[in-house]
């Protein structure tokens, strides 16, 4: 072997390798945020009994409260609702009772405006009419 071939080899052996290429470090992970669940939506629970708009009526003035009071019975007697107005405000009313407070007389119905039971004053009552509109008691009709 020449001198020349050994010193050939020996550089092949001893060359500097090629670089490598470099692997870049992997990201760290971030955890993923989920978003929060969603909360269904709760539909109102609505009464079966269609809501009934009350008519415009022409004013006639204040009402005595024993006249209020006899169409009061004579609408729960035959299950119809009264179109009564009540502080300025018209609203169709199913009645259901009488009560004895100790400030007076209250009457109690349920109320087209705010669909719950409601009391009223009869003497606070404007105009009183017992309209043509049927109606089936929520509750006992107590008058």
């Amino acid at each position: 072997m020449a001198v020349n071939d050994f010193w050939t080899r020996i550089r092949r052996l001893f060359r500097s390798p090629q670089p490598r290429p470099q692997r870049m470090p992997s990201p760290v992970r971030q955890p993923t945020l989920r978003p929060p669940p969603v909360q269904p939506v709760r539909t109102p629970v609505v009464s079966p009994q269609p809501v009934v708009t009350a008519p415009e009526v022409p004013p006639t003035g204040p009402l005595d409260a024993s006249n209020v009071i006899q169409m009061i019975h004579e609408a729960g007697r035959k299950m119809m609702l009264l179109q009564i107005t009540y502080d300025g405000i018209s609203r169709l009313v199913e009645p259901y009772s009488f009560r004895e407070k100790t400030t007076g007389r209250l009457f109690y119905g349920f109320c087209s405006i705010h669909q719950r039971i409601h009391s009223f004053r009869p003497e606070r009552v404007t105009q009183c009419e017992i309209t043509k509109h049927p109606f089936s008691p929520r509750w006992e009709i107590e008058l």
